[in-house]
């Protein structure tokens, strides 16, 4: 496996290309409805290609001499910075890797605001002598749980919210519900927390913090919101007679007047969607639809397996031309490698073409040999400029976080503040 700019291309190229493609699929409800729960097959190829830039060997090279050759002269053009020459692809690299330490601190800083709110705020009693934990209790046992959730009255959130991934915590608006709508917001929150879906939502955001400047990941993060409240939606109507059913979507309506003054984030709320997605949110709990047929989830696997494959098959690289043979100074580990195998290797010094050799002699011995001429160069590459980026993260850390952390006890303060006025 070969990580090289060209991988990286490729695979921001094909995995926007997956992310375009699944828009114009789930935006047509006829479709959505099709695919149904199989639709997570389609965001794990999507996830998968994202993470996984790099070059296998079966991966076919497409040389471009125009295109590719001068995004590669790009890649690698120097600029002059304290006397040292910086690439233009570490520089890339420091901006990817600031922005995504930025935005990931952010939602640490969110995630520690409402931890400490969830430890903050008073029990949830409910109203007119309505037993929680009873309900509680009695949703445990319906799906064979021992869970002990925590409900806290939070009065400035507008609606119903699961919080913690060891120590779940269900934050409740001040929202009066009677005691059949008290029973669908705490079973709603429960499976969010029985399906994983709080761990899934947090690992979105660490995707959405990796990829902070791709639009593609926003959207394909709201998709997930989507499809985790379709699943939580079929998965409570499927023990309801039709009657419930249109008892439960009413509390979603009820709820929905209230409109939400913050941004969630990592949280699984009981709306989770805009107004506009309703009307597919209740399709699938009056059609009953979602799970689907197992011949709709072959048919999406295979074909969700096969594009995922096709994005691996081919690469595009730069062509270059191969110069005549130089004179050049004695090669040595640290500037020269040579590429190739099979009774022919060309040499390289200072990433500089200088000759090819059919035979590796005692003066070649020590370089190392690559099966491309990107991956030395990129190894090369690393070594000399590598400093830069701890250096860049260094002061990150120096700087950032305890800024962060100022932050975060201001937020304290200022929600004290409010309840000690409450």
């Amino acid at each position: 496996m070969v990580v090289s700019h060209s991988s990286i291309l490729i695979c921001l190229v094909s995995s926007s290309f997956l992310i375009l493609l699944t828009w114009l699929v789930l935006r047509k409800g006829a479709l959505m409805g099709y695919i149904g729960k199989y639709v997570w097959i389609v965001f794990l190829c999507i996830a998968v290609r994202m993470l996984v830039p790099v070059e296998f060997r079966f991966t076919i090279s497409v040389y471009s001499r125009y295109v590719m050759t001068r995004f590669q002269n790009l890649m690698n053009f120097r600029f002059g910075i304290g006397g040292d020459r910086v690439a233009v692809s570490q520089i890339i690299l420091h901006i990817w890797m600031a922005g995504a330490m930025v935005r990931f601190l952010l939602q640490m800083a969110k995630y520690s605001m409402f931890s400490y709110m969830a430890r903050k705020y008073p029990a949830y009693a409910g109203f007119a002598g309505q037993d929680v934990d009873g309900i509680v209790h009695d949703i445990n046992k319906e799906h064979g749980r021992g869970t002990a959730f925590e409900i806290k009255l939070v009065p400035w959130m507008e609606t119903p919210a699961v919080f913690g991934v060891v120590r779940p915590r269900i934050l409740m608006p001040a929202i009066r519900y009677t005691e059949d709508e008290l029973y669908y917001v705490l079973k709603h929150e429960m499976l969010h927390y029985y399906h994983h879906d709080i761990l899934v939502k947090l690992l979105c955001e660490i995707f959405t913090s990796i990829y902070w400047w791709n639009p593609g990941v926003y959207w394909l993060k709201k998709q997930v919101t989507q499809v985790i409240e379709f699943k939580t939606d079929a998965s409570l109507a499927s023990g309801l007679d039709r009657q419930g059913v249109t008892e439960y979507m009413m509390c979603i309506v009820k709820t929905l007047k209230e409109k939400p003054k913050v941004k969630l984030g990592a949280l699984s709320s009981f709306l989770g969607l805009k107004q506009g997605s309703l009307a597919q949110r209740f399709y699938f709990m009056e059609d009953n639809s979602w799970n689907g047929k197992r011949s709709h989830g072959v048919l999406v696997a295979v074909v969700s397996v096969v594009l995922l494959f096709l994005s691996f098959l081919f690469i595009f690289e730069p062509a270059y031309k191969v110069s005549t043979p130089r004179s050049y100074d004695c090669p040595t580990p640290e500037t020269s490698y040579l590429v190739g195998g099979d009774g022919c290797f060309e040499v390289y010094q200072d990433g500089e073409y200088i000759g090819y050799v059919l035979k590796i002699t005692d003066v070649l011995t020590e370089l190392k040999v690559y099966r491309h001429m990107e991956e030395g160069a990129n190894e090369k590459f690393m070594q000399k400029d590598y400093g830069y980026t701890w250096a860049f993260l260094i002061l990150i850390f120096r700087y950032a976080i305890p800024g962060f952390r100022n932050a975060i006890l201001y937020v304290r303060g200022f929600v004290c503040g409010r309840s000690r006025r409450r």
